[in-house]
């Protein structure tokens, strides 16, 4: 189970599978996003949709986006958007607006990070009452959201599962981010172990991730899950259409290697 084949078969053939594409992830800077030395264009004249259960992988066999279509229950949306409703009617989203790589977002984060870059001490979100409730409500998709992680990146499931609770609130992911607003920005997040699960919900017609130097576009839905290497790809959102929000649930580096 630990060999690349292994983890290769869990990723791509274990669930539905359409279609398979394959793309050079090409090394690009952030001196060079930030001066626009490239266009999406300049690696691949043709883009590619992922739109159905579609894998893309690198000419190393890495797996570099999943999406899953349609595998979430529709009861756990229904209570995941009544209840992020709920939460937002009741909190001051300007306490939330971030302004970072990403550009300016309203966003909650929710668990643990390690300050200075990964070589302070764990700091855990301190959550307002509704949005701890918010997160309690949702125990049944965090759940869901691990039984697939577990099959999908058994590694890191099983270490994450088995930190103290404090650090495990989400399940399978030590932090989590509630985007109630769309990102701007094309960016990396570097600190990231690999894996970024996104999981969009509300009231939408569309909205893209956008793998900006593979020239792919991801068609990611409600009821959708898309695994996709934030730290490792460089990405966007576009073409949202309708009112939009998403959950992103990862694993920072530092915080795994703290419990080795």
């Amino acid at each position: 189970m630990h060999s690349k084949n292994a983890y290769f078969h869990l990723q791509v053939s274990v669930f539905r599978l359409d279609n398979i594409i394959m793309r050079y992830n090409p090394s690009v800077t952030r001196p060079e996003v930030e001066n626009f030395v490239y266009e999406r264009y300049s690696f691949h004249k043709q883009v590619a949709i992922m739109d159905k259960n579609d894998v893309l992988i690198d000419y190393d066999g890495n797996v570099l986006c999943r999406l899953l279509k349609d595998i979430i229950p529709d009861s756990l949306l229904r209570s995941l958007e009544t209840t992020a409703a709920a939460c937002k009617a009741a909190i001051n989203l300007d306490e939330y607006l971030v302004v970072d790589c990403r550009g300016e977002h309203v966003c909650v984060r929710i668990g643990s990070l390690i300050e200075r870059g990964g070589s302070g001490r764990i700091r855990t979100a301190k959550l307002c009452p509704e949005v701890q409730k918010f997160l309690d409500a949702n125990e049944a998709l965090w759940k869901f959201v691990s039984f697939i992680s577990l099959i999908f990146c058994p590694e890191d499931t099983v270490k994450v599962l088995g930190l103290p609770p404090q650090y495990n609130e989400l399940g399978a992911y030590s932090i989590g981010f509630w985007n109630i607003s769309d990102i701007s920005k094309i960016h990396r997040d570097s600190r990231d172990k690999r894996w970024c699960l996104l999981i969009p919900f509300g009231d939408f017609l569309q909205g893209n991730l956008d793998l900006t130097f593979l020239n792919t576009l991801v068609s990611v839905k409600r009821g959708d899950m898309c695994f996709f290497w934030s730290s490792k790809i460089w990405h966007n959102l576009r073409d949202v259409l309708g009112d939009r929000q998403a959950l992103l649930l990862t694993n920072h580096d530092s915080v795994l290697r703290r419990f080795k």
